[in-house]
């Protein structure tokens, strides 16, 4: 996996910032899944030679999705951060070939920011329903799981893998 170019990344990044407010507000748009960490997700490849590029993608997504929400900024460069991690191993332990292996790596990066949201909700008592969470770590492992498209359905110079 190639990572896209910064200006690329910075462009869908301000849009899912302006727009995630706007869907949110929307009746059922407390179920939308967190874009950011799709958008991180796809812009960090599995295999980095420097940590450089996913940290400060880490530190600038946490930045722009605290700005627009309640959840503090600690709470959001921990979950962002730790779903790196949790995809990498989540790569290297199951097999993405079938529909399911995609769908549980999607999933187990969802998982930090899930709880993380949870318990932030919890202490500044923002009133938060577990379904919510839960739909939403689901819809990134469906997202995920359709995004990443295994490597015999890739294209590449002229031919089909």
């Amino acid at each position: 996996m190639i990572a896209p170019r910064w200006s690329i990344v910075l462009f869908c990044l301000m849009c899912i910032t302006l727009v995630m407010p706007v869907l949110r507000s929307f009746p059922g748009g407390m179920y939308v899944l967190d874009l950011w960490l799709l958008l991180l997700l796809l812009s960090v490849p599995v295999k980095v030679e420097s940590l450089k590029r996913g940290i400060g993608l880490v530190v600038l997504f946490g930045l722009c999705r605290s700005s627009v929400s309640a959840i503090p900024i600690w709470s959001s460069w921990a979950a962002l951060g730790l779903a790196l991690p949790l995809r990498a191993l989540g790569h290297r332990h199951i097999t993405e070939a079938r529909w399911f292996g995609r769908l549980a790596v999607g999933m187990l990066s969802g998982l930090p920011m899930f709880f993380l949201d949870e318990r932030a909700a919890s202490v500044f008592q923002i009133p938060f329903d577990p379904a919510q969470g839960w739909i939403r770590v689901f819809l990134l492992g469906c997202s995920w799981m359709l995004l990443r498209a295994p490597s015999r359905w890739r294209y590449t110079q002229g031919e089909w893998a």
